[in-house]
């Protein structure tokens, strides 16, 4: 006759665990779509293996080895191939390093830009005996006219700015005079007579450019206009050397001469990860802060002469360095406290709602251990009515009794106790009444 509470009880932590599988559900599904964890496996684009930037991809791929992330490293012939690379539909490639100016942020908005590494300036190298007319040397790229002149091979960052450059000088890269050589074989040919100048860009640091420095037979250009060519190309920087700046054992140069230069930029695709982006930063700052030839002491990695949106994660760390996370606790510890701080906030959108529920819940448990008591008395109330067995139904009262004395309510309930065991003491009463009746019939 009585409904029991074991029913009711094993529902209830069917429920709740269920509940708790789909939290851990939510909680994955959120950590693994919404806030992925950093990609265990990377690609880089440098460019030639006699490039500045492929001893870059490789120091990138050792220093991430040691956090347990492989990067690949891939060689290509320059800037311009690498850019096509990485924006190209289905790319598999992450990471690109390429000379700023090498494409126009409106045209690519897949990729972000998170650093510049360093100054790539123009260097325009002359045989001297190519300019005796002249009576002096060369001091714009105007005078390169009816020169053979080495502008790189396409594809190279060096091919991409010489093109601007000769443009804006009025000078017509498809005349025959302009040949197309890599670095080392422009090199050989300036040694040898064979071309009159070559235009290269490269760090003054890279094994090339001290070939070139330190060669008495070489001249290098002072380009005088170099200020007038930020104006027009905003990714250059006018570049002063002074005496001895370049090879202080050769006097390189011995007067002042002037350059531009460009920026060599890490750049990747939109969506990658925040903290894979942190630990990037954080080696080239270990790498590129220190003080070099051309620039100061943390003047990079920077955000200058980018040719690309600045991504918005490294952009925070420029300003203000490693998170608190990412300083003080180890990498991969950092990542899941970062990803879990991340999720709380959809969490805490789920719970709050889920906290307002619960009271309502607790006092349906409450109202419905209630109902089933007094749905038991209205029972016994009516057996009486009908004269049923009172002995059974003194025993069934007894129990409903017991179980109104076993509810746990709290002080703001009690009152709902005593009017509960006010209507049983009722009906015991009435059954009571009810067996003096029998007995006087009788």
């Amino acid at each position: 006759m009585f409904l029991t509470l074991s029913n009711l009880h094993q529902r209830t932590i069917k429920k709740i665990i269920i509940l708790i599988l789909c939290l851990f559900a939510l909680i994955f599904l959120l950590l693994n779509f919404l806030i992925p964890a950093p990609p265990k496996k990377l690609t880089i684009v440098t460019g030639s293996h006699s490039g500045g930037y492929h001893p870059i991809g490789l120091m990138f791929k050792k220093e991430l080895a040691r956090y347990g992330i492989s990067l690949e490293v891939r060689e290509t012939n320059g800037s311009n191939e690498n850019l096509s690379l990485i924006s190209a539909k289905n790319s598999d490639i992450d990471l690109a390093l390429m000379q700023s100016g090498t494409g126009l942020a409106v045209n690519y908005p897949n990729l972000e830009s998170l650093e510049s590494l360093f100054y790539e300036p123009l260097w325009v190298a002359f045989n001297p005996l190519s300019f005796e007319t002249l009576g002096r040397e060369p001091r714009s790229v105007a005078e390169l006219k009816n020169k053979v002149v080495s502008i790189g091979v396409q594809g190279s960052g060096t091919y991409q700015l010489s093109q601007s450059i000769l443009k804006m000088n009025d000078l017509d890269i498809a005349e025959s005079n302009f040949v197309q050589l890599n670095n080392d074989e422009a090199f050989i040919a300036l040694k040898s007579g064979k071309i009159d100048a070559m235009m290269v860009v490269l760090a003054p640091e890279a094994a090339l450019a001290q070939k070139i420095f330190n060669d008495p037979a070489i001249g290098l250009m002072s380009i005088e206009q170099a200020y007038g060519y930020p104006g027009r190309l905003s990714y250059l920087k006018p570049i002063v050397l002074k005496p001895g700046v370049l090879s202080i054992a050769n006097d390189v140069p011995r007067t002042q001469k002037l350059t531009i230069a460009p920026v060599a930029e890490l750049v990747a695709k939109k969506d990658l990860n925040p903290a894979t982006v942190y630990l990037l930063m954080s080696i080239s700052k270990k790498y590129f802060s220190k003080p070099g030839i051309l620039n100061d002491e943390n003047e990079f990695p920077g955000n200058s002469g980018l040719s690309f949106n600045l991504n918005q994660d490294a952009e925070n760390y420029l300003k203000s360095g490693p998170s608190f996370l990412f300083q003080y606790l180890p990498f991969w510890v950092a990542v899941w406290v970062d990803r879990m701080l991340k999720l709380s906030l959809p969490l805490l959108a789920l719970l709050i709602p889920l906290l307002n529920v619960i009271p309502s819940l607790t006092d349906y448990r409450k109202k419905l251990k209630f109902a089933n008591i007094y749905r038991d008395l209205k029972m016994i109330e009516q057996g009486v009515s009908d004269h049923q067995d009172q002995g059974k139904l003194s025993k069934q009262l007894t129990d409903i009794d017991q179980r109104a004395k076993q509810l746990k309510v709290s002080d703001f309930h009690m009152k709902d106790i005593y009017e509960l065991r006010m209507h049983i003491e009722a009906v015991k009463n009435r059954l009571m009444a009810d067996k003096v009746s029998a007995m006087r019939a009788t």
